[in-house]
């Protein structure tokens, strides 16, 4: 019998050199106009081909690096954290429910590892999901 389905290893973030617009976007947490602002004010290097823009892995690796704030001495995995899914504190208060005061004063109380870009604060989705578990025993 012939097996047509066939292997193809999946292609993850690490192995692209080159990020589009959108994908840089997401790794970042930012929103489009956001980021976009960022990349201007920031001068964070790209390529433009025809309408496209293009962003060095290295280069957006670099930058959410340098917007590090709060403990990451409890980090074990940093780079898969700054690769990782990260949202914006309001959006993550959205999604869970959890009033977005709590969460504000949280993040700061407990120094949680997090990005800070301005005013904005862009929080990792595993780390926050597990400060969460870690504390449905306690009373917020």
């Amino acid at each position: 019998m012939l097996n047509l389905t066939t292997n193809k290893p999946e292609l993850t973030l690490h192995q692209n050199e080159f990020f589009n617009l959108e994908t840089a976007r997401k790794l970042t947490g930012l929103c489009y106009s956001t980021f976009y602002a960022k990349v201007k004010k920031e001068n964070l290097s790209h390529r433009r081909f025809n309408s496209k823009i293009l962003f060095r892995r290295t280069d957006i690796l670099k930058f959410i690096s340098d917007h590090k704030a709060g403990d990451w001495s409890n980090i074990k995995n940093e780079t898969k954290i700054i690769s990782g899914e990260k949202c914006d504190l309001k959006e993550y208060s959205m999604r869970t429910d959890v009033p977005y005061q709590t969460l504000y004063s949280k993040v700061k109380q407990e120094n949680i590892a997090h990005f800070k870009y301005g005013r904005k604060i862009i929080i990792s989705v595993p780390v926050m999901n597990s400060y969460i578990k870690s504390v449905e025993e306690d009373e917020w």
